[in-house]
């Protein structure tokens, strides 16, 4: 499927220059038209470029089904906008939506508020695996704005200790490419998280998230 931009490539070479002048940028590169791989310090993100005058719901809704992989939607025209029902649906997808003024080539903006959509989009796409749950703990369930690294406890049922460490590598190449950041896992069975949660040796957090990881399931 092809992006409509009803502006045409206007504003992309310019903005496109813009962004490689800029000293947070690490490197740039195309994937394919209008879509970028953005290493920022803190963050790497795939960005779409659209030209909208006024970014819709709608316009937001084909943008997502055309680069589904992308978790930043760069409305690129200096006088562009996008309504209050495209950023809430943006929002719901773990997708940040930004216009010329609060986009990434400004500051680390991008890196620095979508970490949270990069983590999520790492771990919808690498920690589903039958019989082991992926329970974050540490800074990034603390609300911190720059944690420096990403803590994970992988938690698997008999039998899932394979299952266990391919997540477990899958999830590190996922979080490195979608927020930047190093891995630190606990892989525990689930006997042993019960036996762990009596005579406590991990955190306490791992155990209160786990409790509310799966209550949620």
């Amino acid at each position: 499927m092809s992006v409509q931009r009803p502006h045409g490539d206007r504003t992309r070479p310019q903005f496109v220059r813009y962004l490689r002048s800029k000293t947070d940028l690490i490197t740039l590169c195309e994937l394919r038209p209008n879509v970028y791989e953005v290493q920022m310090r803190g963050g790497t993100h795939i960005a779409t470029l659209v030209d909208y005058y006024l970014l819709s719901e709608s316009d937001v809704l084909e943008i997502c089904e055309a680069d589904p992989d992308a978790d930043a939607i760069v409305n690129t025209g200096p006088w562009n906008t996008y309504t209050p029902e495209a950023r809430a649906l943006a929002i719901s997808r773990n997708v940040g939506l930004y216009n010329w003024r609060s986009s990434c080539v400004q500051s680390t903006t991008l890196a620095t508020s979508s970490w949270q959509a990069g983590l999520a989009r790492a771990l919808a796409g690498a920690g589903d695996s039958p019989g082991v749950t992926v329970v974050p703990f540490g800074s990034v369930t603390t609300g911190s704005p720059h944690p420096s690294d990403v803590d994970l406890a992988l938690v698997y049922e008999p039998g899932h200790r394979e299952a266990a460490l391919n997540v477990r590598e899958r999830l590190r190449a996922a979080v490195h490419r979608h927020v930047g950041l190093p891995c630190d896992f606990v892989v525990v069975s689930r006997v042993e998280a019960e036996a762990e949660r009596r005579q406590p040796q991990l955190r306490d957090d791992v155990f209160a998230n786990l409790d509310d990881t799966l209550a949620h399931r």
